[in-house]
């Protein structure tokens, strides 16, 4: 798949994989801890065998790598943790928006560090991306289901940072030894978990063996909401530009808006519809939808 699909098509699939995970948190019944921790555990059991395997083919990866993906993976931790409980909080699909200040933070980081400018498009289409933000995040009206919608609103925004560093991490592993797919992903998950493990076990939040009920929708989480979608957005980290990148993993949150409706009972109010329609325009901006339409 990786080699049929350009990079973008890699990133928008990953993405709305990315977007069903809020779903599968919201329906597993598993508090916020204990959901990110199976995520992490149970994906690294099927990525770490699929990165020996890339060893063996593909020789020893720089120690750079690792270590930058093992770091990213302290921080994907935390934003697990966080965003679960926003989950939780706020609903599927306003948890998983307000994780998208990671589209300031990633192209930040590069035009920080790096000096790589984000285009005019994102330029422009940033304001509108915040006006969406802020709106999707319930300030005109939020789901009368919302447990707390404050404290899921400001873990979100938490989370979407720790996010965004992740990502520039897992963009700087492809550039330091671009050979590698699944053992940047595999490092980092294994850090994610073991960072959650000792957030669970130092708070007493962890439920370490889940339910029967709670199984079936922690696999699936583990598989459709990190070890497929992190495989397909490592392979094409340095295909996309940053600020591209980071525009279209905003499509997570219009399927978690979908599912959340169908799975989860979410009823996201008219002002947080609209800031979504307000995002879902600026990703197809910044993502050269307008130059596409004109070639048509």
């Amino acid at each position: 798949m990786t080699r049929t699909l350009p990079a973008p098509a890699l990133v928008v699939v990953g993405a709305v994989l990315l977007g069903s995970s809020a779903v599968f948190v919201a329906v597993s019944g598993a508090n916020a801890t204990t959901a990110a921790f199976h995520r992490c555990f149970l994906a690294a059991l099927v990525l770490l065998p699929l990165a020996l395997l890339e060893v063996r083919r593909r020789g020893r990866p720089r120690g750079a790598m690792l270590g930058v993906a093992a770091a990213g993976g302290v921080f994907l931790g935390a934003d697990f943790i966080m965003w679960a409980q926003a989950v939780l909080d706020t609903g599927a699909a306003v948890s998983t928006l307000l994780i998208s200040t990671q589209v300031f933070v990633f192209p930040g980081l590069l035009w920080l560090l790096h000096r790589d400018r984000p285009s005019v498009q994102f330029l422009v289409a940033l304001p509108v991306m915040v006006v969406g933000l802020v709106l999707a995040a319930g300030i005109l009206g939020a789901d009368p289901f919302a447990v707390d919608p404050l404290r899921g609103g400001i873990l979100g925004v938490l989370a979407g940072v720790c996010y965004g560093v992740y990502l520039y991490g897992n963009h700087r592993c492809r550039v330091i030894d671009a050979r590698f797919i699944a053992v940047p992903v595999a490092v980092s998950t294994s850090a994610a978990a073991a960072t959650v493990g000792v957030y669970g076990a130092v708070t007493g939040s962890l439920l370490l063996v889940p339910t029967a009920d709670m199984v079936g929708w922690l696999v699936a989480l583990a598989l459709l909401g990190q070890v497929l979608p992190w495989l397909l957005l490592s392979a094409a980290a340095t295909g996309v530009r940053a600020e591209v990148g980071a525009s279209l993993m905003l499509l997570q949150p219009l399927s978690a808006l979908v599912l959340g409706v169908l799975l989860a009972g979410d009823e996201p109010a008219l002002g947080q519809l609209v800031g979504m329609g307000l995002v879902a325009l600026s990703v197809w901006w910044v993502s050269g939808g307008r130059r596409m339409l004109s070639r048509r």
